[in-house]
């Protein structure tokens, strides 16, 4: 991909050398503030179980994201931009849960100040011993897995 999906809304999608697309800011976040909101397919675990042996047979990363201790949010298929934002063992971001109107939802929140240009990133702080993926973050605080 060679061309750059760009938003009006202070970010855009494209490639990194090694970790497929990722999403960098196009204007500085200050701390604190709301990047995006992850969303896409609620579901619940049966229903995960489920597409990942049908419609996600064939692939090996998922944009599955827990939205509590019994839903989770499906960006695979009908999901934001949010979905591309890549694992660093030191982010500058992060996921945050909060309600509106009684509805779950999780955003993507500056965990510290991100300048123009600067990759996006969240530690997706997965504990998969039996099959660790590995990281290509580049930060001196890289744990060498995801």
């Amino acid at each position: 991909m060679t061309s750059k999906i760009l938003y009006a809304t202070g970010w855009e999608v494209r490639p990194t050398e090694q970790k497929g697309l990722g999403l960098f800011a196009i204007r500085p976040y200050s701390r604190g503030t709301l990047i995006v909101e992850y969303t896409g397919d609620v579901i619940d675990f049966f229903e995960v179980e489920d597409r990942v042996e049908t419609i996600y047979k064939e692939r090996s990363q998922y944009y599955f994201i827990r939205l509590d201790d019994n839903l989770i949010i499906d960006a695979g298929q009908h999901g934001s931009v949010a979905r591309f934002v890549n694992h660093s063992c030191d982010p500058n971001a992060e996921m945050q849960n909060w309600v509106v109107d009684e509805t779950p939802r999780i955003g993507l929140f500056a965990k510290k100040d991100i300048a123009a240009g600067e990759e996006i990133t969240y530690d997706y702080n997965f504990e998969n011993a039996e099959d660790p993926e590995k990281c290509y973050c580049g930060s001196k605080h890289c744990r060498g897995y995801i």
